[in-house]
Protein backbone atom coordinates (compact mmCIF):
# COMPACT_ATOMS: atom_id res chain seq x y z
CA UNK A 1 0.00 0.00 0.00
CA UNK A 2 1.33 3.44 -0.94
CA UNK A 3 1.85 5.88 1.91
CA UNK A 4 2.59 9.58 1.80
CA UNK A 5 5.87 10.83 3.21
CA UNK A 6 4.08 11.97 6.39
CA UNK A 7 2.44 8.56 6.81
CA UNK A 8 5.86 6.92 6.49
CA UNK A 9 7.25 9.23 9.17
CA UNK A 10 4.20 8.46 11.36
CA UNK A 11 5.08 4.77 11.06
CA UNK A 12 8.68 5.48 12.11
CA UNK A 13 7.37 7.51 15.08
CA UNK A 14 5.02 4.67 16.06
CA UNK A 15 7.90 2.19 16.04
CA UNK A 16 10.03 4.53 18.13
CA UNK A 17 7.24 5.13 20.66
CA UNK A 18 6.61 1.39 21.00
CA UNK A 19 10.36 0.89 21.58
CA UNK A 20 10.55 -1.55 18.67
CA UNK A 21 13.71 -3.29 17.51
CA UNK A 22 14.19 -4.39 13.92
CA UNK A 23 14.46 -2.88 10.47
CA UNK A 24 12.00 -0.71 8.57
CA UNK A 25 12.40 -1.10 4.82
CA UNK A 26 10.97 1.73 2.71
CA UNK A 27 10.68 1.69 -1.07
CA UNK A 28 10.03 5.21 -2.39
CA UNK A 29 7.72 6.06 -5.29
CA UNK A 30 10.88 6.61 -7.36
CA UNK A 31 12.06 3.10 -6.42
CA UNK A 32 14.76 4.16 -3.97
CA UNK A 33 15.52 2.01 -0.95
CA UNK A 34 15.56 3.55 2.54
CA UNK A 35 16.46 1.36 5.51
CA UNK A 36 16.02 2.42 9.14
CA UNK A 37 17.43 0.15 11.86
CA UNK A 38 15.90 0.46 15.31
CA UNK A 39 17.12 -0.84 18.66
CA UNK A 40 14.69 -0.48 21.55
CA UNK A 41 13.01 2.48 19.85
CA UNK A 42 16.24 4.27 18.98
CA UNK A 43 17.41 4.81 15.40
CA UNK A 44 20.79 3.11 15.17
CA UNK A 45 21.28 3.23 11.40
CA UNK A 46 19.79 5.02 8.40
CA UNK A 47 20.49 4.17 4.76
CA UNK A 48 19.35 5.72 1.50
CA UNK A 49 20.65 3.28 -1.06
CA UNK A 50 24.41 3.17 -0.47
CA UNK A 51 24.48 6.45 1.48
CA UNK A 52 24.32 6.10 5.22
CA UNK A 53 23.99 8.04 8.44
CA UNK A 54 23.80 11.81 8.22
CA UNK A 55 24.22 11.75 4.42
CA UNK A 56 20.99 9.74 4.06
CA UNK A 57 18.80 12.32 5.84
CA UNK A 58 18.51 14.99 3.09
CA UNK A 59 18.01 12.30 0.45
CA UNK A 60 15.18 10.79 2.47
CA UNK A 61 13.58 14.24 2.66
CA UNK A 62 13.41 14.29 -1.14
CA UNK A 63 10.93 11.40 -1.45
CA UNK A 64 7.20 12.01 -1.77
CA UNK A 65 6.02 8.66 -0.43
CA UNK A 66 6.24 4.93 -0.94
CA UNK A 67 5.62 1.65 0.77
CA UNK A 68 7.19 0.10 3.85
CA UNK A 69 7.62 -3.15 5.72
CA UNK A 70 8.90 -3.65 9.25
CA UNK A 71 10.87 -6.78 10.07
CA UNK A 72 11.49 -7.34 13.80
CA UNK A 73 14.16 -9.87 12.82
CA UNK A 74 15.60 -7.48 10.26
CA UNK A 75 19.19 -6.89 9.41
CA UNK A 76 21.52 -6.01 12.22
CA UNK A 77 23.34 -2.81 11.34
CA UNK A 78 26.40 -1.44 13.03
CA UNK A 79 25.59 1.85 14.79
CA UNK A 80 26.33 4.96 12.76
CA UNK A 81 27.36 8.48 13.54
CA UNK A 82 23.85 9.89 13.76
CA UNK A 83 22.31 12.61 15.89
CA UNK A 84 19.94 11.42 18.63
CA UNK A 85 16.72 9.72 17.51
CA UNK A 86 14.75 12.84 18.44
CA UNK A 87 17.05 15.01 16.33
CA UNK A 88 16.89 12.61 13.37
CA UNK A 89 13.08 12.61 13.53
CA UNK A 90 13.01 16.42 13.78
CA UNK A 91 15.17 16.60 10.65
CA UNK A 92 13.09 14.01 8.79
CA UNK A 93 9.88 15.79 9.74
CA UNK A 94 11.29 19.17 8.65
CA UNK A 95 10.30 18.19 5.09
CA UNK A 96 7.04 20.08 5.58
CA UNK A 97 8.94 23.27 6.31
CA UNK A 98 11.41 22.75 3.47
CA UNK A 99 8.79 22.08 0.83
CA UNK A 100 5.77 24.08 2.00
CA UNK A 101 5.48 26.06 -1.23
CA UNK A 102 5.73 22.92 -3.37
CA UNK A 103 3.27 20.91 -1.27
CA UNK A 104 0.72 23.71 -1.19
CA UNK A 105 0.95 24.18 -4.94
CA UNK A 106 0.53 20.47 -5.63
CA UNK A 107 -2.28 20.02 -3.11
CA UNK A 108 -4.23 22.90 -4.62
CA UNK A 109 -3.79 21.86 -8.25
CA UNK A 110 -2.89 18.17 -8.27
CA UNK A 111 -5.54 17.31 -10.85
CA UNK A 112 -4.69 20.15 -13.24
CA UNK A 113 -3.26 18.91 -16.53
CA UNK A 114 -0.90 20.91 -18.68
CA UNK A 115 -0.90 21.46 -22.40
CA UNK A 116 2.20 20.35 -24.27
CA UNK A 117 3.21 24.02 -24.68
CA UNK A 118 3.00 24.69 -20.92
CA UNK A 119 4.82 21.45 -20.15
CA UNK A 120 7.68 22.39 -22.53
CA UNK A 121 7.95 25.85 -20.96
CA UNK A 122 8.09 24.36 -17.45
CA UNK A 123 10.67 21.76 -18.51
CA UNK A 124 12.86 24.45 -20.12
CA UNK A 125 12.76 26.60 -16.98
CA UNK A 126 13.36 23.54 -14.79
CA UNK A 127 16.44 22.59 -16.81
CA UNK A 128 17.78 26.12 -16.30
CA UNK A 129 17.35 25.87 -12.53
CA UNK A 130 18.82 22.37 -12.54
CA UNK A 131 21.86 23.62 -14.49
CA UNK A 132 22.41 26.30 -11.83
CA UNK A 133 22.59 23.55 -9.20
CA UNK A 134 24.34 20.71 -11.05
CA UNK A 135 26.24 22.34 -13.89
CA UNK A 136 26.45 21.08 -17.48
CA UNK A 137 25.48 17.50 -16.59
CA UNK A 138 21.99 18.72 -15.66
CA UNK A 139 20.58 18.06 -19.15
CA UNK A 140 21.61 14.41 -19.03
CA UNK A 141 20.29 13.94 -15.50
CA UNK A 142 17.01 15.61 -16.47
CA UNK A 143 16.52 13.37 -19.53
CA UNK A 144 17.42 10.18 -17.61
CA UNK A 145 15.12 11.08 -14.71
CA UNK A 146 12.28 11.89 -17.08
CA UNK A 147 12.78 8.60 -18.94
CA UNK A 148 12.63 6.63 -15.66
CA UNK A 149 9.10 7.81 -14.94
CA UNK A 150 6.45 5.32 -16.00
CA UNK A 151 3.87 7.99 -16.83
CA UNK A 152 4.28 11.41 -18.46
CA UNK A 153 4.64 14.52 -16.28
CA UNK A 154 1.55 16.30 -17.55
CA UNK A 155 0.26 17.41 -14.15
CA UNK A 156 1.75 18.86 -10.99
CA UNK A 157 1.14 15.60 -9.10
CA UNK A 158 3.23 13.63 -11.63
CA UNK A 159 5.75 16.46 -11.85
CA UNK A 160 6.46 16.02 -8.10
CA UNK A 161 7.90 12.56 -8.81
CA UNK A 162 10.32 14.09 -11.32
CA UNK A 163 11.36 16.76 -8.81
CA UNK A 164 11.95 14.08 -6.16
CA UNK A 165 14.22 12.19 -8.56
CA UNK A 166 16.16 15.32 -9.52
CA UNK A 167 16.63 16.36 -5.90
CA UNK A 168 18.44 13.08 -5.22
CA UNK A 169 21.36 14.27 -7.36
CA UNK A 170 21.90 17.41 -5.27
CA UNK A 171 23.87 18.21 -2.18
CA UNK A 172 21.78 18.45 0.98
CA UNK A 173 22.04 22.24 1.19
CA UNK A 174 20.71 22.72 -2.35
CA UNK A 175 17.45 20.74 -2.10
CA UNK A 176 15.36 23.32 -0.24
CA UNK A 177 16.41 26.17 -2.55
CA UNK A 178 15.79 23.97 -5.61
CA UNK A 179 12.28 23.09 -4.40
CA UNK A 180 11.50 26.78 -3.76
CA UNK A 181 12.66 27.67 -7.28
CA UNK A 182 10.55 24.88 -8.76
CA UNK A 183 7.51 26.08 -6.78
CA UNK A 184 8.05 29.54 -8.27
CA UNK A 185 8.17 28.03 -11.79
CA UNK A 186 4.92 26.19 -11.14
CA UNK A 187 3.13 29.21 -9.72
CA UNK A 188 4.14 31.28 -12.79
CA UNK A 189 2.89 28.65 -15.22
CA UNK A 190 -0.25 27.36 -13.52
Amino acid sequence: MRLTYQQLMDEVSRLIESKSSGTLFIRSDCNHSITIALESGQISALYFGPRKGRKAIPLTLAISGGSCRFDPNGLTREPQDLPSTQQVMALLQSKEVASTKMSKSIAEQSDVSWSEEVQQKIFTELQGVLTDHLGPIAGIIFEESLAELTEPCVSEARFQLLIDKLALDMEAGQVSRFRDQVADILSKNS
